[in-house]
This record gives C-alpha cells, structure tokens and sequence, in this order.
C-alpha cells in the first residue's frame, strides 16, 4: 500500500503517512456490511467533499478534514504538514520586500508604513485574501483555522498585532514556532491559526 499524496510505502496499521502527513484511509470492507452502513459511508465521503469544494484555489484537503472530525479528536497532522520556520521566514522577507517598495513608491512615513503592514497582512491572510499573502502563495503555504477554513477578518487582526507582541519579546513568539508540533507562533496560538502546506 502506497501513500496516495507522495507514494511512500506505508505499513498496513498505520493512519497517517509518516512522510507528509496524509490521513491514510484502509479500503477493507466487509462481505457483511449492512447496507445502511454503506449508505453511511457514502453520505461522509460527500461530506468531505463538500469541504474540499469550498476551497477557491482548487486545493485538495478533504483527506485533513477527515482527521479533524470529532470521532478523531483533532489529532495533529504529522508535523511536515505545517509550514516550517524557514519557509515561513522567506514567505515573510518576500511580503517584507514587497512592502517596502510600496512604501518607498509613496514615501511613506513611519506611521503610513505601520498602516500599510497591518493592512496588507489583514486583508491576504483572511477569507478575503483566500489565506495567503504573496510571500505564502510563492512558498505553498496558507493560512487557516482548525477546520482547515480561511480565517475572518477578526481573526487575522488578532493575529497581526500579535505578531507586535512578538517583536516586543525580542521575536521569542515567533521561534516558538521552532518547537511547536504545529509550527505555531505566539501569534498563531493567540488566534487560533495555522499555517499549512498546499502543495506537496
């Protein structure tokens, strides 16, 4: 049995592919299954669906929706699911860079510059901006919630000025990210974000 995401051969107890942290369904039905059974069946594999359908940029995470329902307890996706330090890092210099040129396009003050941060990083990562800026959209990653839904506006707020918190621990918050098994800053923890891969 392969992983159906990156081809990993997988052992046949294992529930998440070790490699990129895929959910990994087992196909073994029984010759006794009832039929309301599979009717049930059917009726999640729509569900799941139904989820992946509300992504606008086409990507595929009705596998991860599967892993987060209440019969799994929000287990954690395996870590090389999230979007690590690094990546994360360079995402942030490419927006950094990007803002500064606006900036410096419209000579901008100390105070204008702050402003145009806060609502540059507002509106892309929220439901608005479909989750990423285009720091994260460069580096396939996305920002959302636990459901694996964008964010909303109010969300994204508290988790821009939290990313000042941060800076004013001399960025502790942000190498949390280093030793969180979600990759999680202390401005992801503060909005109940994540920052996630979407593309393998």
């Amino acid at each position: 049995m392969r992983c159906e995401y990156c081809g990993r051969a997988l052992s046949p107890e294992v529930w998440q592919c070790p490699g990129c942290g895929a959910p990994v369904e087992h196909h073994k039905e029984k010759e006794t299954q009832e039929p309301k059974q599979q009717t049930q069946k059917e009726q999640d594999q729509s569900k799941y669906t139904n989820h992946s359908n509300q992504n606008t940029n086409g990507t595929n995470f009705n596998k991860y929706y599967e892993q987060y329902e209440k019969k799994d307890q929000g287990r954690p996706l395996h870590i090389s699911a999230y979007g690590s330090f690094w990546v994360r890092l360079v995402a942030d210099c490419i927006d950094i860079m990007i803002i500064s040129a606006v900036c410096t396009l419209l000579g901008a003050t100390e105070d204008l510059m702050a402003l145009i941060y806060c609502a540059y990083y507002i509106i892309c990562e929220s439901s608005i901006g479909n989750g990423a800026t285009i720091g994260k959209k460069v580096m396939g990653l996305k920002v959302v919630n636990s459901d694996f839904e964008t964010i909303s506006i109010g969300q994204s707020i508290g988790r821009t000025l939290g990313k000042f918190l941060s800076w004013l621990l001399l960025g502790y918050g942000f190498f949390m990210i280093l030793i969180s098994k979600r990759r999680q800053g202390l401005h992801d923890r503060m909005s109940g974000t994540y920052v996630i891969k979407t593309r393998r």
